[in-house]
């Protein structure tokens, strides 16, 4: 991935300096930063809302990323020789390395086979199919995955989906951790709170947040 005069641009604008790419996804692309935490610019209100929603929480839940700050911000595109603007998004969030291993054999495989009865058991309420779903493999980085879907579920009203290998990360403790979420299914609340003003947009000067609430 190349890095691009729209990342260093948004990273100037928030004061802040981009040391190198960590890669791109069919969304956005993610940058870690100097300080050491990533800038993501994401095309997807989705991931913005939740990434907002999770950036209000006096207590976040270990099997997410810690959420610093969302703002949105005009980009645009030259179609047929018309320009297009459209909103994007820039998350700053904790940095969690990515989980390297066998893909057909480690945690991450575990996870891709479990986390289909556990889908499963949420499409019908079928809470003993989640809890089986839960013991089959204890002890492996799993459980905190899936208390931390359930904690989303229960305490902001959306279930997170596109739950894989490369979307999965690693804390220096051994947890495991979802370090991308932008296919959920929202409440209605959470749309109405990405429709307002609760995203800052990014300031024209570097240095210059306005607050958020």
């Amino acid at each position: 991935m190349i890095r691009t005069h729209e990342s260093d641009a948004i990273a100037q604008r928030l004061g802040l300096e981009i040391m190198c790419d960590l890669g791109s996804g069919d969304d956005g692309s993610a940058y870690l930063l100097e300080d050491g935490r990533v800038l993501k610019l994401t095309g997807s209100m989705t991931e913005a809302a939740i990434s907002y929603a999770f950036s209000l929480r006096a207590k976040l839940h270990p099997a997410f990323p810690a959420i610093h700050e969302v703002h949105w911000f005009k980009s645009s595109v030259e179609i047929q020789g018309t320009q297009r603007e459209f909103v994007r998004y820039a998350i700053l969030r904790e940095e969690i390395a990515e989980v390297l291993e066998d893909p057909s054999r480690g945690e991450i495989e575990l996870w891709r086979r479990a986390s289909s009865m556990f889908g499963q058991g949420w499409q019908n309420n079928q809470f003993p199919l989640i809890d089986q779903a839960i013991a089959m493999w204890p002890g492996r980085g799993l459980l905190g995955l899936y208390s931390g879907l359930l904690w989303a579920r229960v305490h902001l009203g959306f279930d997170i989906g596109d739950v894989r290998g490369s979307n999965i990360g690693r804390r220096a403790d051994g947890s495991l951790v979802l370090r991308d979420f932008g296919r959920a299914v929202l409440p209605e609340a959470v749309l109405a709170c990405a429709r307002t003003l609760e995203f800052p947009e990014v300031p024209d000067e570097p240095g210059m947040l306005p607050r958020m609430g």
